[in-house]
């Protein structure tokens, strides 16, 4: 008898865990209809448990995943979407999803990752970023933000891949980002940023790859970036950089150090290994 009782309070559990709050249950509902739900490639049956829904994992009654890459999503992220506040991971990837991302999405502090890629996002990313401070992956890359990158980065202790590219970003790097020392994949070329590139980039001492092609970066290269011993991609080419670099950052860049000079022409920095002319303008 008391077996059976226990297994009876287990499948009650199990029944339990696949209902959701009704505040989210409508901010699903409200996700779908603004995403143009009727037009995905795999649509949900709302008439069904959310739990049933595509994409959608739920753990002890609250969403904690929605993930429909590539599912012909159109239209825009309401701002109900924040209520989905236990959400842990999110993949809208290679979708058609327009307008802004809704001031609500600095409330779902649990999100660890987070991949946007592929769509058609625009405007500034939340000056409060760092709010999100469970956040190990984020990825807008080939979308339309613009805007700085906010100072409140520094605060995302947690970040191991930010990548931004092909994107419309501007302004300097944040001196925050050169405190999030986990971080392992640094990609950020293709947009407008600009200024120099801190020595304290030598702090990354997990960072794998550092892209930074493309962008309107000046002054010298940091030295430092020869001391990232796991740094397995460099690509600062196709910057304003002067100076001269080391053999050993000249080998490591993909595009072997070209650099673009006042008239748009791409020429190459020098290569030296006297220590005293490494990170430093002629």
């Amino acid at each position: 008898m008391r077996i059976y009782v226990y297994f009876l309070l287990f499948l009650m559990q199990i029944s339990f865990a696949q209902y959701i709050s009704l505040e989210e249950k409508v901010a699903l509902i409200d996700f779908y209809n603004s995403t143009k739900g009727k037009e995905w490639k795999e649509k949900w049956d709302l008439s069904k448990p959310v739990a049933t829904w595509k994409g959608v994992s739920v753990l002890e009654g609250n969403v904690i995943a929605i993930v429909l890459p590539n599912n012909n999503l159109s239209g825009n992220l309401p701002e109900s979407f924040g209520k989905i506040s236990k959400l842990k991971v999110l993949n809208l990837q290679g979708n058609s999803i327009t307008g802004v991302l809704p001031q609500s999405f600095i409330q779902l502090n649990l999100l660890e990752h987070c991949n946007l890629s592929f769509n058609q996002l625009h405007g500034s990313l939340p000056s409060n970023l760092g709010d999100l401070k469970q956040l190990r992956n984020f990825e807008l890359h080939h979308n339309r933000f613009s805007g700085n990158l906010p100072d409140s980065i520094e605060f995302c202790v947690r970040l191991e891949n930010l990548t931004l590219f092909n994107n419309d970003f501007s302004g300097k790097l944040p001196l925050g980002i050169y405190q999030l020392v986990h971080l392992k994949h640094l990609r950020l070329q293709s947009n407008q940023f600009e200024g120099m590139l801190d020595g304290k980039i030598g702090n990354l001492i997990h960072l794998k790859t550092l892209n930074l092609f493309d962008n309107h970066l000046v002054g010298f290269v940091p030295k430092e970036i020869a001391s990232l011993t796991q740094l397995q991609e460099l690509n600062i080419s196709y910057n304003h950089f002067t100076g001269f670099v080391s053999p050993q950052i000249a080998a490591k860049d993909g595009f072997g150090v070209k650099m673009l000079d006042s008239n748009g022409v791409a020429v190459q920095l020098k290569v030296s290994s006297d220590q005293v002319l490494v990170g430093a303008d002629e």
